[in-house]
């Protein structure tokens, strides 16, 4: 799988010539974006479809994870990145939208094991290792032993290789402090979220 800055190049035109939708159709089977593009310009190209795009050979958004994406536009000077969850001012505007077909797609599926997951919880407790959130003390019995489970090493930077993960690896996380490591690549350790929630008065 490789890519070079003609070939970027080559894909932005295809994006431009097809338009977002008929582009994603070709590399993403037609599911949009949640957040990441790369700038060009004054255009917003879909970053994983883009560099899918790029690849010789040609391969679909599926099958590789956002930071391989970064990583590779990085290598070859595109470097303009854009969250619009975090710059909501450039995401592309909808005002509205057809929702409810249903479709038949094939995906990857990253393997977890739910009895080290099951493990965990029971290990680590309960409570947000973030934020310090107790859901069974907020919403009484409907949240008794919920919690989410964030593995330090994420699965999606394994390249689809089963590696071990042992129960240190694991950290619980509510629903809240676990969206936030996410939203940074790589994403945050422990450590530094907890020291966000603490420069913001809240630890």
């Amino acid at each position: 799988m490789a890519a070079t800055a003609a070939t970027v190049e080559m894909a932005m035109r295809e994006h431009d010539k097809l338009g977002l939708q008929g582009f994603l159709d070709k590399y993403a089977s037609g599911f949009p974006p949640h957040k990441l593009y790369l700038r060009h310009g004054s255009q917003l190209y879909p970053l994983k479809a883009l560099w899918a795009a790029s690849c010789r050979p040609q391969i679909h958004s599926g099958n590789f994870n956002p930071q391989t994406a970064y990583s590779g536009f990085e290598a070859l000077g595109f470097t303009d990145f854009v969250n619009t969850d975090e710059d909501e001012d450039v995401a592309p505007t909808v005002d509205s939208a057809e929702e409810g077909e249903r479709h038949v797609r094939e995906i990857n599926v990253i393997w977890r094991d739910k009895a080290l997951v099951s493990k965990a919880k029971k290990y680590h407790g309960y409570v947000c290792m973030g934020c310090g959130f107790d859901f069974e003390a907020f919403y009484g019995p409907l949240g008794r032993q919920y919690i989410e489970c964030h593995h330090i090493d994420p699965l999606s930077g394994r390249d689809g290789k089963n590696t071990p993960t042992t129960i240190d690896e694991l950290a619980m996380l509510c629903s809240n402090c676990h969206r936030m490591v996410h939203r940074k690549q790589p994403c945050l350790t422990i450590a530094e979220l907890k020291s966000q929630i603490s420069e913001n008065g809240r630890g």
